[in-house]
């Protein structure tokens, strides 16, 4: 096709310059390589810059700028690159309910797609991120070696129902975020086996000069043992909990129904009432319905 031809097709909208798309598309078009005679699909001197492989996200969360190491590879990473976030969300809600003065308890940190842009906007609030995965936490250190002012407190432990040991299934890639005590059904081999250590908020907290104003979890089916280790907690700080459950984390759908019953009993023992944070917008709550199915994100009030 000559140029003529291409720049007619971008006028007409059939293709869209390179300055028109996400990250993402754009990474996938320098890779792919194009016509010569095509002057808009990339940028020529990137092309020459360009390699496969990791590359730099800056985003910016409340006015703080947060860099990210991306590859697309891993789903984590590929939604900071699109859209510059991984859980917008979740990310919003927890910085809202954050209280200064009191800490952000995040289990599940991966790679800390939301505890450093939290430590970062947040000054005035402590952060303290749980994440067992040793891959994982390959890339949650490079990433807060990226942002130095970003102070979060890691703590290379699981969080459960009491102290100890057990065996942990840690995956890499595109399943990195499935890591967990339950093997992911979806997930046709254990990965990598190990034993990690167990500690509890509650344990992990006593003592302290500060405690949690809100709890994330995102721990892939054992939100449930995470929360029966925070009873004191619950019940001294009244802390807000920010948490996901997703039925198809288990093997069977008793064992789903059997987790969504231990939380309601949990809240329901501790006066909290729990929402399901729609899709359609965090601000719009729907009270949870424990016996129907479940899959999102969830927000347990004190009252």
């Amino acid at each position: 096709m000559t140029r003529k031809i291409f720049k007619l097709l971008y006028k007409l909208g059939l293709l869209r310059r390179f300055e028109q798309i996400d990250a993402i598309h754009y990474l996938k078009r320098l890779a792919r390589g194009k016509h010569p005679a095509d002057g808009g699909y990339f940028s020529e001197r990137d092309a020459l810059q360009f390699t496969p492989g990791p590359a730099l996200k800056r985003t910016s969360f409340r006015g703080a700028s947060v860099f990210f190491r991306c590859e697309m590879t891993y789903p984590l990473e590929w939604k900071i690159l699109q859209s510059g976030y991984f859980d917008r969300d979740v990310l919003e809600l927890v910085a809202d309910l954050a209280r200064p003065g009191l800490a952000i308890a995040d289990v599940g940190g991966n790679v800390g797609g939301l505890a450093i842009p939290w430590a970062l906007a947040l000054p005035e609030v402590e952060v303290h991120s749980f994440e067992p995965n040793p891959l994982a936490l390959a890339r949650l250190r490079h990433n807060l070696a990226l942002n130095p002012e970003a102070k979060v407190h890691v703590v290379e432990k699981a969080v459960g129902e009491r102290p100890g040991t057990l065996e942990f299934h840690a995956f890499d890639g595109q399943y990195l975020g499935d890591s967990s005590f339950v093997q992911p059904p979806k997930i046709d081999h254990p990965g990598r086996v190990m034993a990690v250590e167990v500690i509890t908020l509650d344990d992990y907290f006593e003592g302290r000069r500060i405690e949690p104003g809100v709890i994330k979890l995102d721990i892939q089916g054992y939100e449930a043992q995470a929360l029966a280790g925070a009873a004191r907690l619950l019940s001294r700080a009244r802390p807000y909990v920010v948490f996901e459950h997703e039925d198809q984390n288990f093997p069977q759908a008793s064992q789903a129904a059997r987790a969504k019953q231990v939380l309601a009993d949990i809240f329901a023992e501790h006066h909290y009432d729990v929402y399901y944070i729609t899709r359609f917008s965090r601000d719009l709550l729907l009270p949870v319905d424990w016996q129907r199915p479940l899959a999102g994100n969830l927000l347990a009030l004190p009252l």
